[in-house]
């Protein structure tokens, strides 16, 4: 049996350093480090991290270099037809089998 998982989300307006570009957006290290204490004063634990791609949903670049430091599950939704990839660095970056249950 699998246990609950509670998401934390990073709503758009407490992004303070938000850069927004025609296609991309980064979030300052602050505003990470800060949930990443909320969530363990919380007692819950970051499992995965969920974004959108105007692409198919492929980790870019930029996802790549952020994996290395956050070894969770990236998953990502390709925003032209609504399909979602699992994807996780272990040595290199995995595509993950993603199973509906």
């Amino acid at each position: 049996m699998f246990p609950w998982v509670k998401i934390l989300k990073i709503h758009k307006k407490d992004l303070e350093e938000l850069k927004a570009k025609s296609f991309s957006f980064t979030i300052s290290p602050e505003i990470v480090f800060d949930a990443l204490n909320k969530a363990d004063r919380e007692g819950k634990e970051i499992v995965g991290i969920f974004h959108s791609h105007p692409a198919p949903p492929h980790p870019s670049n930029i996802d790549m270099k952020f994996m290395r430091p956050n070894p969770v599950v990236w998953l990502i939704m390709s925003m032209i037809d609504k399909q979602i990839a699992a994807y996780q660095q272990q040595g290199d970056v995995q595509k993950l089998f993603i199973e509906e249950i």
